[in-house]
């Protein structure tokens, strides 16, 4: 317990004084590790995608007819393997 007038002192500071106290708790739903594994695959994916379509677009305004193809044939190339399963 604190002293009286060293809690009067502190409500004159505009503290609140408690004298109980008791267990709060907070629901913070936390992710499994399967979730945080998904999570961060979709994240992955997603910043893949953006990065193949920033490369497409530089070519496009960029590159010429032979740059362009390549880049296609070379998305094919790599994307055939995982479509096709």
């Amino acid at each position: 317990m604190l002293g009286n007038n060293f809690k009067k002192c502190l409500q004159k500071m505009g503290f609140e004084i408690y004298e109980s106290r008791g267990l709060v708790e907070v629901n913070i739903s936390e992710k499994t590790k399967a979730e945080r594994e998904a999570e961060n695959q979709h994240l992955t994916v997603n910043e893949l995608l953006e990065r193949t379509c920033n490369a497409y677009w530089k070519t496009e305004e960029e590159g010429d007819a032979a740059q362009k193809s390549k880049f296609i044939k070379s998305l094919k190339t790599s994307l055939e393997p995982i479509l096709n399963m």
